[in-house]
């Protein structure tokens, strides 16, 4: 039997992409408000002169929505910050390497 914390809905990383993913898509909806109520390239008036309106617009709402769904998602994985380590003070990481190593290499005769 599972842990209570187990759960999706306590899940902090599911909870960060599904937080993120719904915003992308509330983003894209207003996105796709926008486009054709300033008509942009005639869009609204292609769409509303259709035989069937409904199918272009579900079509561009449902790209949109999974577009900028996933780049909201990818965003918050991108953000999180990298494994236990705290940040230093000034604010900026510090690099993995920090020492050099110096490797004599042979040249080989061909």
């Amino acid at each position: 039997m599972s842990a209570p914390n187990d759960r999706p809905s306590r899940n902090p990383l599911l909870r960060l992409l599904a937080i993120n993913c719904l915003t992308g898509m509330a983003v894209a909806i207003v996105m796709v408000g926008a486009i054709l109520w300033t008509d942009t390239a005639h869009l609204w008036t292609l769409i509303s002169t259709a035989s069937d309106p409904v199918t272009p617009v579900v079509l561009l709402v449902f790209g949109l929505m999974l577009t900028l769904g996933s780049v909201a998602m990818g965003t918050a994985i991108m953000s999180l910050p990298y494994g236990d380590e705290k940040d230093p003070p000034s604010g900026t990481r510090q690099a993995a390497f920090t020492k050099l190593a110096y490797v004599k290499v042979r040249k080989s005769r061909r």
